[in-house]
């Protein structure tokens, strides 16, 4: 039986030492590539590299053909026997220019419809609107200060015109003791708030 446990744990040994690691790094910036496909096309088997770009092979495979592949770089066919000492493997980028892509939808006579109907609109129109504003600060991930305000606005074209405020409370301290007050602001486009 001692016999028995003796010869396994020298074959899980030699096993061990038959493996050889490598790694897969990018030729002109030395970056590891992780999660790239090595290929072996003698025995139609494939492995992935690691988040290290590293990966292991048995000594048995040594004499086999291989090909790695990874978007953006150019395939690599080798040998094992024809790696540096320092078991390193360098793939080169691809730079494929791609030409110009347009995408239309089948039929785009919605899209037609839509810019006509925004042409036909009146830019000067004014508009009454409804508007809230919430502002919270923090320091240090802690929420010192809350404020909130409820807006009738007026808008013309694109433009805001005014906010009259009609609500609002700030408070620097819990949510549960604010502080409210009530009045009107007025805030005409391109000025500051006072």
């Amino acid at each position: 039986m001692r016999s028995i446990i003796v010869f396994l744990a020298v074959s899980c040994l030699l096993n061990l030492s038959a493996q050889k690691e490598f790694i897969l790094v990018n030729a002109l910036s030395g970056e590891p590539i992780p999660f790239a496909t090595i290929y072996n096309m003698t025995k139609k088997k494939g492995l992935k590299t690691n988040e290290n770009g590293k990966f292991k092979l048995m000594s048995s495979t040594f004499n086999d053909s291989f090909e790695i592949s990874y978007l953006g770089y150019k395939r690599l066919n080798f040998l094992i026997s024809s790696i540096d000492s320092l078991n390193t493997i360098k793939l080169y980028p691809n730079s494929n220019k791609i030409s110009e892509i347009t995408i239309r939808p089948s039929n785009n006579d919605y899209i037609v419809e839509l810019l006509q109907k925004i042409k036909k609109t009146n830019p000067k129109a004014e508009h009454n609107s409804k508007a809230y504003y919430r502002l919270k600060s923090y320091v240090d991930g802690e929420q010192v200060e809350l404020v909130e305000s409820y807006y009738n606005a007026k808008i013309i074209g694109y433009n805001v015109e005014r906010f009259d405020m009609k609500a609002g409370f700030k408070t620097n301290q819990e949510i549960t003791s604010s502080f409210y007050f009530i009045g009107k602001l007025l805030l005409h486009s391109r000025s500051q708030v006072i």
